[in-house]
This record gives structure tokens, C-alpha cells and sequence, in this order.
């Protein structure tokens, strides 16, 4: 090897070792963190109106002004501005977002419908449930539906799936071909 090709290889050899030493450490906190890895559980929302709609898995406990940077990073707003934006999200919420105007932007969080937490595979909740939802179910028709709300409103909340027992109407075979819904 000639002394001009051992002086490039020294030459290239030390500028990967300088590299490596000055950007090892390197820290990039002066840029927002649009994704944060974490070892808790992910759960599923779905973000629609004036933002880049679809079905997101974000970290439990993410808020929703995180939630809406994870979909467009380029928002502007403050949680100063709308107290819903501090709010943590839960799974099966929707964040509807929509512009007033060019500099004002309407945030709202519902709860998703029974059908459509069916078939994202999430937990139905049977004290928010309505009529029309119950009867969505398998084994469920408008008369046990009218009976499941009629009994809610009578008695309070279920305090658990296996308390629909005590509905007229249901038992433990119907209960059965539900159970997995909840």
C-alpha cells in the first residue's frame, strides 16, 4: 500500500473515531418528542375531523394534546388554551378535532360506539351502553335490550358483566355468548 493510501485510511479512521466521540452524547432535547416509548400498557383511539384521521395505539395516559401531536406534529395549540387538551385519553375515545377558522380549532372527546370497539377487540362498558348498542350484541334483541336499560335505570349500574344475570331475560347461556364482548 503506497504512503498517499495509508495516510487516507489514517485520515478516514480518525474522522469516524472523532465523529463517533463528539456525537456520542449528543443531546436532542431542544426538539419536541413527537413518540415516547413506554413499558405501559397501549391503548386504542381514534382521532378524526380536521387532523390526519385513523385508529392510533398510544401509551395509557397519554394526554390529548399528545395524542393529537402524535397524529400532526405541527399543531399549534396550548393546553393553556382548551383545558380538554390536559385531559389523559382512555381506550376506545375518539378525539374530534375541527378548525373554526384559521387560528381556532374545536376539540372535543367522545367515547366510541359498541360497534366499533367490537371490532378494534375492545372492552364494551354495559353502564354506557345504549338501547340501540345492546341490541347490536348476539342473543340480545330490542325486548332484553329495553330490559338491561330498564333494569340499569331501576337499580344503578352493574358493577360488573356477570351482574346481567339479574336481568329477566338473561341468563346464564345468553350471558355466556356475550361475556366475550366485555
Amino acid at each position: 500500500m503506497s504512503d498517499r493510501a495509508q495516510r487516507l485510511v489514517l485520515l478516514l479512521v480518525a474522522a469516524i473515531l472523532l465523529v463517533s466521540v463528539i456525537g456520542h452524547g449528543t443531546s436532542f432535547k431542544q426538539m419536541p418528542v413527537a413518540f415516547v416509548r413506554s413499558s405501559s400498557e397501549e391503548v386504542l383511539v381514534r382521532v378524526s375531523g380536521d387532523l390526519r384521521e385513523g385508529i392510533y395505539k398510544i401509551p395509557d395516559g397519554t394526554t390529548v394534546a399528545a395524542a393529537i401531536k402524535m397524529a400532526v406534529p405541527k399543531v399549534p395549540f396550548s393546553s393553556a388554551d382548551m383545558p380538554v387538551l390536559s385531559r389523559k385519553i382512555s381506550a376506545g375515545e375518539i378525539i374530534l378535532a375541527e378548525w373554526n377558522d384559521s387560528k381556532h380549532m374545536e376539540i372535543k372527546v367522545v367515547r366510541m360506539g359498541a360497534r366499533e370497539r367490537m371490532l378494534l377487540g375492545l372492552p364494551l362498558l354495559p353502564n354506557e351502553m345504549t338501547r340501540q348498542e345492546w341490541e347490536e350484541l348476539p342473543s340480545i334483541g330490542p325486548a332484553l335490550a329495553r330490559a338491561i336499560m330498564n333494569h340499569r335505570q331501576c337499580n344503578g349500574d352493574f358493577q360488573g358483566v356477570a351482574d346481567l344475570v339479574r336481568v329477566p331475560g338473561i341468563g346464564h347461556g345468553t350471558l355466556g355468548v356475550i361475556m366475550e364482548k366485555f
